[in-house]
């Protein structure tokens, strides 16, 4: 079972020796001799990272689609496990992801840097479509890379461009006496959000975006066309396809059960 997807190009022919064990196996499985099968976790590893890079664009508060958006490139994956130490939740699949975070304004990239996301999730095996994926996705932990390496843009001049008339030249004020001034009301979305590239703190704008990069990982992880189909042509996943009852995680394998 431990090539049950790295063998699904296979299509060699299949010897007679071969048919005999396959029958066995089925038997086997059908009867409850053989419960489960394991998988080496670099297996699936390699599946995922065949399917990066992916990109989605996020958009800023106030902002202007294709023109005012957060752009977060998920370059690889390296998938582990990893015990919680309850009963109720038991080991889970543990995946740090290598990122690119891009930010533009009016077009303008005004932040650039490399994020490293924690992501814990379960597998999940769905008999009714016969596909294997994930759920109770959780993104644990957002972290710039290497600060060093970003780029930041001083928002005060580019501010001008962006802004309604109202707000313009607002950036040279600080917030406490422009909210003074105009009122909470008139402080819009976007001034709120350019106010925070003013701090020069890189991780507090990346935590600011926290929520929606993990709303849209979670929205990845339910797309079907990220979810694995198993094949019927392929003994191993038409053997579990047939039989199959749910995938788990123990000692550091996925565990196939029937």
């Amino acid at each position: 079972m431990g090539s049950l997807i790295k063998s699904m190009t296979d299509s060699s022919p299949i010897a007679r020796s071969d048919i005999f064990k396959q029958w066995v196996t089925r038997l086997f499985v059908r009867f409850g001799r053989v419960k489960n099968a394991p998988m080496e976790i670099i297996e699936i590893n390699q599946m995922l990272n065949g399917w990066l890079p992916v990109d989605f664009d996020i958009l800023v508060p106030g902002g202007r689609e294709k023109l005012e958006t957060v752009n977060l490139e998920l370059v690889n994956l390296s998938l582990t496990t990893r015990n919680l130490d309850t009963a109720e939740s038991g080991e889970k699949l543990l995946a740090v992801i290598d990122c690119r975070f891009e930010v533009k304004m009016n077009s303008a990239v005004i932040f650039r840097t490399k994020l490293a996301l924690e992501l814990q999730a379960d597998p999940d095996y769905c008999a009714k479509t016969k596909s294997i994926g994930v759920c109770n996705t959780k993104l644990s932990r957002v972290e710039l890379v290497d600060g060093k390496d970003s780029f930041i843009k001083d928002v005060n001049t580019l501010a001008n461009g962006i802004l309604p008339t109202p707000f313009k030249g607002l950036f040279n004020v600080a917030m406490a006496s422009t909210t003074a001034i105009f009122g909470e009301g008139v402080i819009n979305g976007m001034t709120k959000y350019l106010s925070l590239y003013n701090s020069g703190n890189q991780q507090k704008i990346v935590d600011y975006h926290k929520k929606d990069i993990e709303n849209k990982i979670i929205g990845l992880t339910q797309d079907t066309s990220f979810r694995y189909q198993l094949d019927a042509a392929n003994f191993e996943e038409k053997l579990f396809s047939d039989y199959g009852k749910k995938i788990t995680v123990q000692g550091g394998k996925l565990l196939f059960e029937f």
